[in-house]
């Protein structure tokens, strides 16, 4: 036992010494590679995976989360989405192709903004394509799967809303079961405006409101894009994107009302630029963790700028953007707290058996008792974003952690107590049992 504690504090002096030596070779700052390289807990980093991703869309599907992103490319090159799958928010598998331009007949470009929800036994995928403008071909579609993977299929081979109403451009729709009535609706628009719609039971079709209207208008002040709603201590909670997307103006605000309806009043911005971390960020969604009242914001961001061999920034393109995971949290007035960007994301948690029934981020959080699955990490990280079998060392737990747990918390607080001293690195409390296990998650590849 004395050798395994020997050889743990050993282990821990080095990967200090490696840390802080990177710290000194960048005068410091933390650029978007080594701040995933120098994770020492089971965390996400962010970006959560690697690619040029953007629009994200989380959900909780059979036991796992799940993220369905925008494919940030020129308009032409949009005609595929991928998805990405995870059981602890740390471990990500890429799901390629879930639908293409094959299943879409009439997608030209600019496939954006996946929403996907799970009613009955099958999936629905609703998307925007085309970037429409008045008297174009476009809007927002439907597909149908059996699997939160897919493949995917056109449910209707047309558009479900192809029009411009009320100054809305049909994109960015969001799909929300709304957990009073039962009832099935879709917030979607851009160019400033913002509808909602009701959905019929097999939603691919829309049905009037009880006034026989079709469209509402629900727009509050200074919306642009991106509408998402949650429900959350018999609150409704809408949020939307403002600003450009393209730039550092991107941002989240948010509203509060009785109804799914609104009026939505405008209480803030949770979600900004932050020169020390990112720019433009926003278009996002509300996943729910496995504590109660524990939710993650999903995001988009874009990284900063690299420099040159001259020190001049190189300067960062419109969709060079990339998702992110970071911890949403309340006051205890109801408020929403604003949201810190991080490099580091948040800590692995997985999901029980009493999670599987939620299917969407939006529904209410309905919690069982459940275990507290922190797990720490050994000190490496590694660079594909798929996880290997199990007999590459990056996805088979460390053997050394198989010790007595009196000995694994005698060393945890050894080593917080070194990186308390050192100022620069978050390990698990002293005392967490767990077993650890490495870390796989993707480093961003700039491509």
């Amino acid at each position: 036992m004395k050798n395994f504690t020997l050889a743990v504090v050993c282990t821990a002096a080095a990967i200090l010494s490696a840390c802080a030596g990177r710290s000194a070779a960048t005068g410091g700052r933390r650029s978007l590679f080594s701040a995933r390289a120098d994770k020492t807990v089971a965390t996400s980093g962010n970006p959560v995976f690697e690619g040029w991703y953007a629009d994200p869309e989380g959900a909780v599907f059979e036991g796992e989360y799940w993220i369905y992103p925008t494919y940030s490319q020129k308009y032409e090159d949009q005609l595929h989405f991928d998805a990405f799958s995870s059981p602890d928010l740390v471990t990500w598998t890429k799901h390629e192709n879930i639908i293409t331009s094959k299943e879409i007949s009439w997608l030209r470009q600019a496939l954006w903004a996946p929403s996907v929800v799970k009613k009955d036994s099958l999936y629905y995928l609703f998307f925007g394509a085309n970037d429409v403008h008045e008297g174009e071909i476009g809007g927002i579609g439907v597909a149908v799967a059996d699997n939160p993977a897919g493949p995917f299929r056109d449910a209707l081979g047309h558009p479900l809303i192809g029009n411009i109403v009320n100054g809305a451009q049909p994109i960015d729709q969001f799909v929300y079961n709304d957990p009073r009535s039962g009832e099935w609706y879709m917030y979607y628009g851009g160019w400033g405006h913002c509808n909602v719609v009701r959905l019929n039971e097999s939603l691919t079709g829309l049905i009037p409101f009880e006034d026989g209207t079709m469209f509402r208008e629900i727009t509050p002040k200074d919306y642009v894009e991106g509408p998402f709603m949650l429900y959350r201590n018999d609150k409704y909670y809408f949020m939307w994107s403002e600003g450009g997307w393209g730039d550092d103006s991107y941002r989240v605000a948010y509203a509060i009302s009785d109804s799914p309806f609104g009026p939505f009043d405008r209480q803030d911005v949770i979600l900004k630029s932050d020169p020390e971390v990112a720019t433009g960020a926003g278009h996002h969604s509300v996943i729910p963790g496995p504590g109660k009242d524990e939710w993650y914001i999903v995001y988009h961001r874009h990284p900063l700028p690299e420099k040159d061999a001259d020190g001049n920034p190189i300067p960062v393109e419109a969709n060079n953007r990339v998702v992110c995971i970071d911890r949403l949290e309340f006051a205890a007035d109801g408020t929403i707290l604003p949201v810190k960007m991080t490099f580091e994301g948040v800590a692995a948690y997985a999901l029980d058996d009493s999670s599987v029934a939620l299917s969407h981020a939006a529904l209410r959080l309905r919690t069982k008792s459940r275990a507290d699955l922190r797990t720490k990490s050994h000190p490496r990280s590694c660079t594909q974003s798929r996880p290997k079998p199990r007999a590459d060392p990056c996805a088979k737990p460390h053997p050394n952690f198989r010790a007595k747990h009196r000995a694994g918390e005698v060393v945890s607080q050894v080593l917080v107590g070194m990186v308390s001293r050192a100022g620069g690195l978050n390990l698990a409390a002293p005392g967490r049992r767990g077993m650890a296990t490495h870390s796989c998650s993707g480093i961003l590849t700039g491509r």
